[in-house]
């Protein structure tokens, strides 16, 4: 072995937050000269508070935001009983989406997830494998860190809070039945227009030239919850993604009379992965118009 001296450099980003360490070292100039160069990047931060050493529910709604770098941006999402997760994050007029599934440890407040799913509306790519830790607390924060692929696997770190929409009132079809309900802005450039009959059919269009059918109904446990189970299924002989499978998810009644549904799915005939983001103004008795336009 041998002994080297030189550098060490922390470099910060705009934000103050942690993104590297530079490390220049040289061997003395008695043995074999070698040069080395190291760039480490850190592991997030340390939860603060400390864990929680009582068991911890992660389900719930929740709001808040991600910072990556100098980036801010709103983050929005929810985690359900069987702790599958669908967050959202505001990008433009659209939505980048971090989906999967997450584990909290026994008598902890901490959570993991290693099979997270990332789709960045920019490029219309998805990432997987992304890794979500963080610390959550029964209808309370959950707060955590992922590497950012739109921003070179920077750490991203989230703070969010637990909204009391989750559970303002049961979840009702009644309540949704008999509107008509249109996407506020786009996902992906696109708009989406649905109707929900007494049943919880689903019926619409989106500008893709897709109809879009479906089925709503309650989240069964808890059954108290402001939850509904979604189906959607796009088809017709134009529809831009004609072998896009059916996608299974959630929808929360908004407290103005909206619908937020969040859904997610896999072809195995294209091998490609699909998601919408649907947050729709108050429903209104308007009948559905196809097909739905809107400028990219």
């Amino acid at each position: 072995g041998s002994t080297e001296s030189g550098i060490a450099v922390i470099a910060y980003d705009a934000a103050g937050a942690k993104q590297a360490l530079w490390i220049f070292t040289t061997a003395p100039a008695t043995s074999t000269r070698n040069t080395f160069v190291i760039n480490a990047v850190p592991d997030p931060e340390p939860l603060t508070p400390p864990p929680a050493t009582t068991p911890q529910v992660a389900t719930g709604l929740f709001t808040g935001t991600v910072a990556s770098g100098a980036t801010s941006d709103g983050f929005n999402g929810v985690v359900l009983p069987d702790n599958q997760y669908f967050f959202y994050r505001s990008k433009g007029s659209s939505y980048d989406v971090l989906y999967g599934s997450l584990s909290v440890a026994p008598a902890s407040s901490v959570f993991s997830s290693n099979n997270g799913i990332y789709y960045a509306s920019a490029t219309g790519t998805y990432t997987g494998g992304v890794v979500f830790t963080g610390d959550v607390r029964t209808r309370g924060a959950l707060s955590g860190s992922f590497a950012d692929p739109t921003a070179g696997n920077a750490v991203a770190q989230i703070a969010t809070t637990y909204s009391t929409l989750f559970d303002a009132r049961a979840a009702d079809v009644a309540t949704l039945a008999g509107k008509t309900y249109r996407q506020n802005g786009n996902f992906s450039g696109r708009s989406m227009e649905i109707a929900i009959d007494a049943a919880g059919t689903i019926t619409g269009s989106n500008s893709d030239n897709c109809t879009v059918g479906g089925t709503i109904a309650p989240y069964t446990t808890p059954s108290t919850a402001n939850l509904y189970t979604v189906t959607l299924i796009y088809g017709g002989a134009t529809c831009t993604g004609v072998n896009r499978p059916r996608e299974g998810g959630v929808a929360i009644a908004e407290a103005n009379g909206g619908l937020r549904i969040l859904t997610a799915g896999y072809s195995e005939a294209n091998q490609a992965r699909y998601t919408t983001v649907f947050i729709s103004g108050p429903g209104t008795t308007t009948p559905v118009t196809a097909p739905v336009t809107t400028t990219p």
